[in-house]
């Protein structure tokens, strides 16, 4: 890793800070938008034409992102304009940031040319701030309730994409979709970020594996994504699809939730038994110390619930 790169690195992690601590409307765009910024010379740092291409399809959805929640943003907090049409720029920005259903057009194929670290950092740092936005704000009705369609239906588009997907770039943004709207039903009961940090901490074991090509490390991380028992992502999911019964969710909606789990499931199976099925497997102590921790963190986590 060369300075360049660590140096933005550095700051996309002070971007979020940036914007997770700051009390202007505006030094919250700016964080965003630094994020952004940072992330195109470390992309740009491989010289491959193809990552150059992914980058910069990602730079121009991100750009109309930007644009819409500049206007909605400004409309909100600084003119205290609190419409109809406020809200809904700032919600189509945020779902276009975030990769929300019908906004996950740029996951694909903004990820089928990257490299593993660079996937790692539009999925986990540059959510941050998008997240945080979308929790904060306040929406009317009729937008609560559109989000809990996107919700739901980038939960069963998640997976349907995933069981269509050939590769493992495929895999990794069929999950994102997936994961997202596991995200966002999650803040309806107060546990976005617990759920963030324990999807984060779970993808980077994915992806890592993967970049190492420690395949058998990859084929059980993989199952640990899924939300397969007793991995550590099973935990979590039951804690909110529990919460979601406490807060008197209808029976219709859980099925579907659950039902979109399911077919996730089909996709990260068949992607960890060809990680494993793979002759060069590799890895076994830090497999054997993954798989207790994950026994570990359930056990706690069901112990908590």
């Amino acid at each position: 890793m060369n300075l360049t790169v660590m140096l933005f690195s550095v700051m996309i992690i002070f971007s979020a800070i940036l914007s997770l601590s700051s009390t202007s409307w505006l030094l919250f765009w700016v964080g965003m938008e630094m994020g952004l910024l940072s992330l195109l010379p470390i992309v740009y740092s491989h010289g491959s034409l193809l990552v150059s291409e992914s980058s910069m399809k990602y730079f121009l959805v991100q750009s109309l992102a930007s644009i819409l929640m500049f206007f909605g943003g400004a409309l909100i907090f600084m003119l205290l304009i609190n419409s109809w049409l406020s809200q809904s720029l700032m919600f189509i920005s945020l779902a276009i940031k975030i990769g929300l259903f019908p906004m996950h057009f740029w996951v694909i194929p903004v990820l089928s040319g990257l490299w593993y670290p660079q996937i790692g950092v539009i999925l986990i740092p540059l959510k941050v701030a998008p997240l945080a936005l979308i929790n904060y704000i306040e929406l009317n009705s009729l937008l609560m309730n559109i989000l809990y369609f996107m919700v739901v239906m980038s939960m069963l588009s998640g997976g349907f994409i995933g069981n269509n997907s050939s590769n493992v770039r495929g895999m990794v943004g069929a999950s994102s979709i997936a994961h997202t709207g596991w995200l966002m039903i999650s803040m309806y009961v107060g546990k976005l970020w617990f759920y963030y940090l324990i999807y984060s901490f779970v993808l980077i074991l994915v992806l890592g594996s993967i970049w190492i090509n420690n395949n058998l490390f990859g084929g059980i991380s993989v199952l640990s994504l899924s939300g397969l028992p007793p991995f550590i992502m099973f935990s979590v999911k039951y804690l909110v699809v529990w919460m979601l019964v406490m807060e008197g969710f209808s029976i219709l909606s859980l099925l579907v939730v659950v039902l979109s789990a399911s077919i996730s499931l089909m996709f990260y199976l068949k992607f960890s038994y060809s990680f494993m099925l793979n002759k060069k497997k590799g890895g076994f102590f830090s497999s054997l110390i993954f798989i207790l921790l994950n026994f570990i963190g359930s056990l706690v986590l069901l112990l908590y619930i």
